[in-house]
């Protein structure tokens, strides 16, 4: 019986595995920062993103939700990539060891973008609620 291609043991996985490390080191981050003499790359946050896998730090600034009108499209047959009222901002990462000078760069576009202030709080009411409710 063939192994499952989801299952971690199976070809398909180790070799999506292998092919997401690659992209989250020198084939992707590293080599884009290496290659560019960059020392943050900025992305636009997506639920695939290599970055978490190779070990790189990094910061995710929100920039808003998006529009309540639009239909979900997903990343997995259980997780919303983008679709109403989800949540998106830009990725922001850099080699290991480069915390510092990444939370500089991180720190100072979220201070001169202003963001925070336009970027709208939405909650579920209802767990919004119960929350008080529990906490009160």
């Amino acid at each position: 019986m063939a192994a499952s291609p989801h299952a971690v043991d199976s070809k398909e996985y180790k070799n999506a595995l292998k092919t997401r490390l690659y992209m989250g080191a020198e084939g992707g981050v590293l080599g884009a920062l290496e290659n560019h003499n960059c020392d943050v790359l900025v992305l636009p946050t997506h639920s695939d993103n290599p970055t978490d896998l190779a070990g790189y730090p990094l910061i995710n600034i929100p920039l808003g939700f998006g529009p309540a009108d639009i239909s979900a499209e997903y990343a997995t047959p259980d997780l919303v990539d983008r679709g109403p009222n989800v949540p998106y901002g830009l990725l922001f990462t850099t080699r290991k060891w480069y915390e510092a000078r990444l939370l500089q760069v991180a720190y100072a576009y979220e201070q001169a973008s202003e963001t925070r202030d336009k970027v709208a709080l939405m909650y579920d009411s209802w767990l919004y609620n119960k929350a008080i409710e529990h906490y009160a």
